[in-house]
């Protein structure tokens, strides 16, 4: 059962889901941003939890989706994720779906989810955060296929939500001068 706690990240073709998470960003100059990490706390549910699941994470530069809003057809930097290449899986390089060539997804990093007990994961956005020149800041994690052949591992993480509590739930951590 889905909880408003949580956020999924599933790798199936016909389930993909990715994570979206959005901060409003303070006015402050950029030049002032000394360090911006992105904390998330997750748990993979997969089948073998302590096999790791990598998820990439991208900065997103539209930001104007609203969370009352978006739904999979109208996220921002995301193609059609459903077997580009026919043969029924999501398991080659084709059949990846984030918008690279438009430059609106920014790789930040990765995130490697190694178990099945919740953990706090921690990636360095300073640059990205640096160069926002709106009031938000958008991150999308997912899963993408890293090679070809690269077939369904069970994939399933779970993140702590904004519902999910001041300990748990995403922040954007800003460290400035």
């Amino acid at each position: 059962m889905r909880s408003p706690t949580c956020m999924w990240m599933r790798e199936y073709p016909d389930e993909c889901a990715g994570v979206y998470v959005q901060f409003p960003l303070p006015h402050v100059a950029p030049a002032t941003i000394t360090q911006a990490l992105l904390e998330l706390t997750g748990a993979s549910i997969a089948q073998r939890p302590e096999e790791p699941q990598i998820l990439h994470v991208y900065g997103v530069l539209e930001d104007t989706w609203r969370e009352s809003e978006i739904a999979w057809a109208s996220v921002p930097s995301l193609d059609d994720p459903l077997d580009k290449d026919g043969d029924g899986k999501m398991a080659s390089i084709p059949d990846n779906f984030v918008r690279h060539g438009r430059n609106d997804a920014l790789i930040q990093g990765h995130c490697t989810v190694v178990a099945a007990e919740p953990r706090t994961y921690m990636l360095d956005v300073t640059d990205f955060i640096r160069e926002q020149t709106d009031d938000r800041a958008t991150f999308m994690i997912l899963r993408e296929v890293r090679y070809d052949g690269d077939i369904a591992d069970g994939a399933t993480v779970r993140f702590a939500s904004k519902e999910g509590g001041a300990g748990v739930s995403p922040k954007l951590v800003l460290f400035t001068k």
